[in-house]
């Protein structure tokens, strides 16, 4: 009787087992994106990056309609240069996340890639970003500029999720730097990351896996929500974030970039005519009236306009990326983002690169530019 159930058991498996196998291997010769081996972050390596030194595949959509092969360079960053500690050329640092990782296009098109290029015979300038970082890690990229490249000038891009995602409150995720409430004050708090371990690190080194969850896109904490009747589709986004938040969420996000102000001079080591904020637009509502109607008064709409008061109040060139991607959409019609994917398409950094380049911050490092 044993036998027969064991019999039965095996012969079940293996015909759960044997698709998966097959679609393993088919998997393994189509694009499918790339592990990227976070590196650990902890006292002797306090900085999230990726593992150095390699190429890795980028793709998105079930049938890859976006792909991308990324250099990162020896830092650990997306970029075709390798970094030098104590360049002598001027040196300009570009800071950010996702926007300036930039996953979805060659680092040659990154608004970072860009502009070394045009100043390639005088300077150098450098692109630090890493997916997922708010305001609070913007600071901890800052000081590991300062200490490691002494920049002339630093670059920082600002989009939606920015602002509350900088609170340990709202979002915690090992590797990066937060805001936590401690005696009345915000303080700026690492949380280490030893490595994936478990079913994520098993998981990241299956093609199929890699597939279904970072290729295609497939969300398990939307079918979970689905699974718990959550509703999830009636959500309205402004910038790629939730267009009304509660009033708490707006007060916390207000006190981040105030925090934020208050400490980016000592973690930066620079004065106010020496930074430049860029902010993003409010994508994809600008295309449409109705659109631009829609994104007045939303989250980011408040928390940008806020986030542009505070800091040219305090000395700061700011660009407003809002009209120019208007200018330029009502002239061209074309779009700044990709049709899967929210991120500045080459189009968008170019825009992007040129109004860096124009700013007072820019020149000022790089003056002899043309000349």
């Amino acid at each position: 009787m044993l036998r027969r159930y064991f019999i039965s058991f095996i012969t079940i498996a293996l015909g759960f087992a044997a698709p998966i196998v097959v679609l393993e291997i088919f998997f393994r010769f189509l694009p499918v994106m790339d592990i990227t081996n976070d590196q650990p972050v902890n006292d002797q390596q306090p900085y999230i990056r990726y593992k150095p030194n390699k190429i890795i595949t980028f793709s998105k959509g079930w049938d890859f309609s976006l792909v991308t092969h990324k250099h990162v360079n020896n830092y650990g960053y997306m970029s075709d240069i390798d970094y030098v500690r104590g360049e002598p050329a001027p040196l300009a640092t570009i800071i950010g996340d996702s926007y300036v990782e930039a996953m979805q296009l060659p680092n040659s098109q990154t608004m970072h890639g860009l502009l070394a290029e045009r100043v390639k015979a005088i300077g150098k300038v450098y692109g630090i970003g890493y997916s997922g970082s708010p305001l609070s890690q913007y600071l901890a990229f800052s000081k590991f500029a300062h200490d490691e490249f002494s920049p002339e000038a630093m670059v920082f891009i600002v989009v939606g999720n920015d602002f509350d995602e900088s609170l340990m409150k709202y979002k915690w995720d090992p590797g990066f730097h937060y805001f936590e409430m401690h005696n009345q004050t915000l303080r700026l708090v690492r949380i280490d990351f030893a490595g994936h371990t478990g079913l994520r690190n098993i998981a990241k080194h299956m093609a199929l896996a890699r597939y279904l969850f970072l290729t295609a896109g497939l969300d398990w904490r939307k079918i979970a929500a689905l699974w718990n009747s959550k509703e999830v589709g009636n959500v309205k986004y402004v910038g790629n974030v939730p267009a009304v938040v509660p009033e708490e969420r707006l007060r916390d996000s207000r006190a981040a970039v105030e925090r934020f102000i208050e400490l980016l001079p000592k973690m930066s080591g620079l004065s106010t005519d020496k930074i430049l904020f860029v902010v993003d637009a409010k994508r994809p509502n600008l295309y449409t009236e109705e659109g631009r109607k829609e994104a007045k008064g939303s989250y980011f709409d408040l928390m940008r306009t806020y986030f542009i008061k505070k800091t040219r109040q305090a000395g700061y060139e700011v660009v407003d990326m809002q009209p120019v991607f208007e200018k330029h959409y009502s002239q061209h019609r074309r779009r700044f983002e990709y049709p899967i994917d929210a991120h500045w398409n080459a189009l968008g950094h170019e825009l992007v690169a040129d109004e860096i380049e124009k700013s007072r911050v820019f020149q000022k490092v790089f003056s002899r530019v043309g000349k």
